[in-house]
C-alpha cells in the first residue's frame, strides 16, 4: 500500500510553505482533522487511492482557491456526460457531451439522490466553490451522484440513474468571423496557444484592420498565457491609454523555482513564441530561494503605453462569464481599462489573486498544482475572489441555453455607436 500519510504530510508542507497564499490563509486548513480520518481508514483497512484522493481534495477545498488543483494521474474523474448550471433552486442541462446520454438540453434537475437542490447546495458548499449560486460548479457533484430527479416541461418527474462516461478532450476554439459588414466576432476558448492565436490574427488582419466594431467572446476561456492576447491590445486601447497591470509577488522557494522552470520548459517545448517564457525562467533562476520577491512587469513599451494604436475598431463589446478564468480573468481586468470597450455578462472566475501555477507529483499517482505568485491587490486586501465585474451585468437564465441573449445584448450596444 502507498504511504498515504507521507504523501498527505508533503501536500500540507507545500501548502504551508510554498503556496503563495500561505500568509493570508495561515489557519484556513485543518490538516489534523484529515490526518485523523486517514488514520481511521488505515486502521479499518479501507484506505485506497480513491478514498485518499477525496480526502485530500476536501482538505484543499478549505483554501477556496480555484488555482489549487488536485489530480489523480491514474483516475479519470467521473463524468455524467452532460453539463449543468444552477438557476434558483434547480439545475439545468446546458450541454450534452456524449450521444449515448439519455438527457436533453434544457432538462431541469430538482433532486439529487432524493434531496432537493437547495439542501444539497448547503451540504456540498465547499465542493461547489462558491456560496453565490450563479457561480457554483455542480458537475462534480452530479457525476458522483447515484440518481437524479428531472422535472420535465409537462410537470412529469423522471428518475435517472447517473452513469459514468468517457468524454474526450475538447479542442479549444479560436474563431473570427463577420456577423455583418460592420461587426467582427471573435471567440477564444483559452489563451493557451499563442502560436495558433497569432496565426489567426495574422490570417484575418484585413478584417481586424478594417472592421469598425468587434464582439469578443471569452465566456468559456480556460486561461493560458497572458501574452497570447498581446496582438489584440493595440486595437483595444486608444492612443495615450495605459494598460492596467498588477505588481506580483513571487514566492521563490527552491521547490517553486525548480518545479515551475521544469513546467515552463515542458509547456514551451513545441512553441515558436518563447520569449516571454524564457524571461520568466531567467527571472526564477536569478531569484531562486529568496522567498517573496516583488516583480514588476517587463512588458515592452508598446504593450504598456499605447502611443501608436489602430483607428479601428471604434467600439468593442466583450462577453464574459463565470467560466472565464486565469488569463481570461486578466484579459477582462485589463480590457476594462480601455475607453472603447464595454464588458457584458457575469463576473469572471476570480482566480487572479494567486496565479502562476507549478506542479508536484507524488508516487506517479497524484499531482498537486498550486499558484506561486500573489497580486499586490492581495496585500492591499482588494481581492478578486468573486471575479472581475462586467460593465453591464446580465444574469444567466435557462433561456440562455437555446438563445444567446448575451450576443443579442452585444448587438444592441454596438447599434448605439453606429
Amino acid at each position: 500500500m502507498r504511504d498515504y500519510l507521507s504523501i498527505f504530510d508533503e501536500v500540507v508542507e507545500i501548502i504551508v510553505n510554498d503556496y503563495a497564499g500561505k500568509d493570508e490563509k495561515i489557519a484556513w486548513g485543518k490538516p489534523e482533522n484529515f490526518r485523523n480520518l486517514l488514520n481511521e481508514h488505515i486502521a479499518s483497512n479501507s484506505l485506497n487511492d480513491e478514498v485518499f484522493y477525496d480526502l485530500v481534495e476536501d482538505y484543499l477545498a478549505d483554501y477556496k482557491d480555484g488555482h489549487i488543483i488536485w489530480l489523480a494521474n491514474a483516475r479519470v474523474p467521473k463524468n455524467c456526460g452532460f453539463k449543468v448550471r444552477r438557476f434558483e433552486n434547480a439545475l439545468y442541462v446546458t450541454e450534452v457531451l456524449v450521444e449515448a446520454v439519455e438527457v436533453n438540453k434544457g432538462w431541469r434537475i430538482v433532486e439529487i439522490d432524493g434531496v432537493d437542490i437547495e439542501a444539497i447546495g448547503k451540504e456540498k458548499l465547499s465542493k461547489l466553490k462558491s456560496n453565490i449560486t450563479e457561480r457554483q460548479r455542480w458537475n462534480g457533484v452530479i457525476s458522483n451522484a447515484n440518481t437524479l430527479t428531472f422535472q420535465l416541461a409537462n410537470g412529469e418527474k423522471l428518475k435517472y440513474t447517473v452513469k459514468d462516461y468517457t468524454v474526450g478532450r475538447k479542442e479549444p476554439k479560436y474563431e473570427m468571423r463577420m456577423l455583418n459588414d460592420n461587426i467582427l466576432y471573435m471567440r477564444f476558448e483559452d489563451f493557451a496557444d499563442p502560436d495558433a492565436i497569432a496565426e489567426l490574427v495574422n490570417y484575418n488582419k484585413h478584417l481586424i484592420d478594417e472592421t469598425p466594431y468587434w464582439i469578443i467572446d471569452v465566456r468559456n476561456n480556460a486561461g493560458g498565457m497572458d501574452y497570447s492576447y498581446y496582438p489584440l491590445l493595440p486595437y483595444i486601447f486608444s492612443a495615450g491609454e495605459k494598460r492596467k497591470e498588477d505588481i506580483l509577488y513571487y514566492l521563490m522557494t527552491e521547490r517553486n523555482c525548480d518545479t515551475r522552470i521544469a513546467l515552463l520548459n515542458a509547456y514551451s517545448a513545441n512553441l515558436e513564441s518563447k520569449d516571454e517564457i524564457e524571461k520568466d525562467i531567467r527571472m526564477m533562476e536569478k531569484n531562486r530561494g529568496r522567498g517573496f520577491v516583488r516583480i514588476e512587469s517587463e512588458s515592452n513599451g508598446e504593450m504598456a503605453f499605447f502611443n501608436e494604436t489602430k483607428l479601428n475598431p471604434k467600439h468593442i463589446v466583450i462577453m464574459t462569464d463565470t467560466y472565464c478564468g486565469s488569463s481570461g480573468d486578466q484579459f477582462i481586468y485589463e480590457a476594462k481599462g480601455a475607453k472603447k470597450v464595454t464588458v457584458i455578462g457575469r463576473a469572471t472566475a476570480g482566480v487572479l489573486d494567486y496565479s502562476n501555477l507549478t506542479s508536484v507529483t507524488f508516487s506517479d499517482a497524484f499531482q498537486l498544482m498550486y499558484p506561486i505568485s500573489k497580486s499586490e491587490n492581495v496585500i492591499n486586501n482588494s481581492l478578486t475572489y468573486n471575479g472581475i465585474e462586467p460593465d453591464i451585468y446580465l444574469p444567466w437564465t435557462p433561456e440562455n441555453i437555446n438563445d444567446d441573449l448575451d450576443l443579442k445584448e452585444a448587438l444592441k450596444i454596438i447599434a448605439l455607436y453606429t
